[in-house]
């Protein structure tokens, strides 16, 4: 296979919605397809462990990094929307853990408060809190690391769904 480029120009105006999916993205639809090779198991995982570098038969081979990893603590996508007022106009889609499982949340350039899901004190690295955007987001992607295939879709419903009424 070639060398995957530094960058693409779209053939197209690319929505909200695009971008978080690339945010989620294991190589789906291309020869780097991350569910479909040995690694991913019986259920089909598009998680790699450390190291990336194995070696088997003498031969050695690399994992590649998929934007979406395990290792992640916080992602965003930035949206600018000059049609709109600018106290609502530009939104920062944040999420935390896994961008794979995890649901973005809005947060607009005139907020003045941080919400509870993530105000420091509600939970950290190591004391779980049930109300913690990180933790609930943790919990949900550990449960499907195990049974990918039976689990993905209804993630993706329950994200669609959430993410639509934040919009």
């Amino acid at each position: 296979y070639e060398p995957m480029p530094l960058f693409i120009i779209p053939d197209r105006k690319l929505s909200l919605q695009d971008m978080q999916a690339r945010m989620r993205d294991h190589y789906e639809d291309t020869p780097y397809e991350m569910t479909s090779d040995p690694g991913a198991g019986p259920y089909k995982a598009p998680q790699r462990n450390r190291p990336m570098r194995y070696e088997v038969d003498g031969k050695k081979y690399t994992h590649e990094r998929p934007v979406a990893t395990q290792q992640t603590a916080w992602h965003f996508v930035s949206q600018s929307r000059a049609d709109l007022p600018d106290p609502v106009g530009g939104v920062l889609w944040f999420g935390t853990d896994d961008a794979n499982t995890s649901v973005y949340m809005p947060f607009y350039c005139s907020m003045t408060e941080v919400p509870e899901e993530v105000r420091p004190g509600n939970g950290d690295l190591y004391t779980f809190s049930p109300t913690a955007n990180f933790w609930v987001n943790n919990w949900v992607a550990n449960q499907a690391y195990g049974k990918y295939n039976l689990m993905i879709d209804d993630i993706r419903k329950v994200q669609g769904a959430l993410e639509d009424r934040f919009t």
